[in-house]
């Protein structure tokens, strides 16, 4: 076989190749009457999930959305499927911002937010755990072109004192669509942890720390017939740090398990 005829046997090999993958990767899932539709809050591995569902070849069953879209913003021919988001301890969610927050580059300061390497975790705590200041301090750490950031974070302004922590504000702008009664409720944790337990409005949320027994639950739940199978081992954007108690005082870590009480409770972290 001449050098000629050998690349053109390696290059029909590789679009072959190409078109067998893409065409099983279209084919799987393509007219499944289970569909899942994911609500990705920041840094609960959502990264990971969305790479792993697509490498394994599951994209038609699951609309993998970006952070703009809640339970209560889904497009109509999609609010008929299964929802379902991940969540952590929130001892950990912190740090992991934190650290996302200070190592992000900063490509257009007058869009973007401005670079963080110079604030400390105790500035960050008492911007996005205590809010002790307000709007402004959260934005400091937000990006504030993104609409539905200051949609979510805006609805500080009604607050004479906000009395969550940033995690469970997400947690309540994601998967409840009366997350401003909530917040606005005399005690939100409280009335947050009664509302999921009377009936969630997601219909399941995955653990970072128990990422693929949680994932293989769900479906063996909502999807037993389906025969979906993703390995979620690792982790993708996922910023190197110390052990996260190291972050933490003693004063600290009581007010993360005060302020995101409902986390701590509703998904087993206490």
């Amino acid at each position: 076989m001449s050098s000629t005829q050998l690349g053109y046997a390696k290059l029909n090999f590789y679009v072959r190749r190409a078109y067998e993958r893409a065409t099983s990767f279209r084919l799987k899932g393509l007219f499944a009457t289970e569909k899942f539709v994911y609500l990705h809050i920041p840094k609960t591995a959502g990264t990971a999930i969305k790479k792993h569902v697509e490498r394994a070849g599951y994209r038609n069953y699951f609309a993998l959305k970006g952070h703009k879209y809640t339970v209560w913003r889904l497009p109509a021919r999609e609010q008929q499927f299964f929802t379902f988001a991940s969540i952590r301890n929130p001892l950990t969610w912190y740090v992991s911002l934190y650290n996302f927050k200070v190592k992000s580059q900063s490509a257009d300061p007058a869009v973007d937010y401005p670079r963080m390497t110079d604030n400390s975790f105790a500035d960050f705590f008492r911007d996005l755990v205590l809010c002790e200041n307000g709007v402004d301090g959260v934005m400091r750490w937000n990006k504030p072109y993104r609409p539905h950031v200051r949609e979510m974070v805006e609805s500080l302004n009604s607050l004479a004192r906000p009395s969550v922590g940033f995690l469970t504000h997400n947690f309540l702008y994601y998967c409840y669509s009366n997350w401003r009664d909530c917040l606005a409720s005399a005690d939100p944790s409280a009335e947050a942890i009664a509302r999921y337990r009377e009936g969630p409005e997601i219909d399941y949320m995955l653990r970072l720390e128990h990422l693929q027994s949680d994932f293989n639950a769900m479906v063996a739940k909502l999807a037993p017939t389906a025969g979906i199978s993703v390995d979620l081992q690792g982790r993708i954007n996922q910023t190197a740090r110390r052990d996260y108690l190291d972050y933490y005082t003693d004063d600290m870590m009581a007010s993360v398990r005060q302020r995101d009480r409902a986390i701590f409770e509703l998904f087993g972290y206490n």
